[in-house]
């Protein structure tokens, strides 16, 4: 459709005017359409750059081998997202034989995500250093990353003692969810604190929580991307529904574990959508 205005109410346009008017309008938009075409092409191999960097990064901060202590077994897995790169996890031994494990997703811009990767572990390895909190850790890092633009991380940490089975923890924002897992396969999910992410709320109250792991009891952690993990009938995974696929494996060591539901998932999202980080740890008393 051609549309034509003049600023002269009298002007009247003919047949011959109309047409002339029509090839105009044709090879604009023909060459709009072609610089349209060309800008989303752009913007897609911007993306597709930055995802390819940040899934580097991620790649190179991601523990090789997970630690070893007596009383104590761990794993992890990450299914990584088809449109973004938000999830970081570490498990380290202490000086005093306890596991420390983080699992986070980061909520930024590209570039600021970039940074709170790299940011994240070596606050996350200081603290283990040094035999930080879990809460005064969050503390600190919300100090660190305190900000106005939105960005923000969530995620859970935890300290694990294999001598009594203490886990103390700390939880930020609403993204990672943590639970108990006990040998018979029964799950128990523990409800979030309500406490901002990192990053988001100035002199944030982050409490220290704690549980007690019984022998063969497993601290399951998962982030959220299980919620836009999708069949290819559209139903998502959900949290519940990663905790049970855990559950059902249960009765081998947690690297086992994790690998059937690494095989599972992959099942599960064949011809379906997976958009975001899926992230699942799990550590066993002995």
């Amino acid at each position: 459709m051609v549309y034509v205005e003049t600023a002269s109410g009298g002007t009247r346009y003919g047949d011959d005017a109309f047409m002339r008017f029509s090839a105009v309008a044709q090879i604009v938009a023909t060459r709009v359409h072609d610089l349209l075409i060309s800008i989303s092409e752009h913007e897609a191999e911007t993306v597709s750059t930055e995802l390819e960097l940040a899934r580097a990064l991620q790649s190179s901060l991601t523990v090789d081998a997970l630690p070893e202590v007596a009383g104590l077994q761990a794993a992890a897995y990450r299914l990584a997202g088809t449109d973004t790169c938000s999830d970081y996890y570490d498990i380290v031994a202490t000086r005093t034989k306890k596991v420390l494990a983080v699992v986070a997703k980061v909520e930024a811009d590209p570039l600021t995500r970039l940074r709170y990767l790299g940011e994240l572990r070596a606050a996350f390895r200081y603290a283990a250093l040094y035999q930080e909190a879990p809460h005064t850790f969050l503390r600190a890092l919300n100090w660190l990353l305190l900000n106005n633009a939105g960005n923000s991380i969530h995620l859970m940490m935890a300290e694990v003692d294999p001598s009594n089975g203490l886990v103390q923890f700390c939880i930020a924002g609403r993204r990672v969810h943590t639970g108990r897992i006990s040998p018979n396969g029964d799950g128990e999910l523990i409800p979030l604190a309500g406490a901002p992410p990192v990053g988001a709320e100035r002199g944030a109250a982050y409490e220290l929580r704690q549980m007690t792991l019984d022998e063969g009891q497993s601290l399951l952690i998962v982030t959220d991307g299980a919620k836009t993990t999708l069949n290819r009938d559209g139903s998502a995974l959900g949290i519940g529904g990663a905790e049970e696929a855990v559950c059902d494996g249960l009765g081998d060591t947690p690297a086992h574990v994790l690998r059937d539901f690494a095989a599972d998932l992959t099942d599960y999202v064949d011809g379906g959508a997976h958009p975001e980080d899926l992230t699942v740890a799990l550590v066993r008393r002995d």
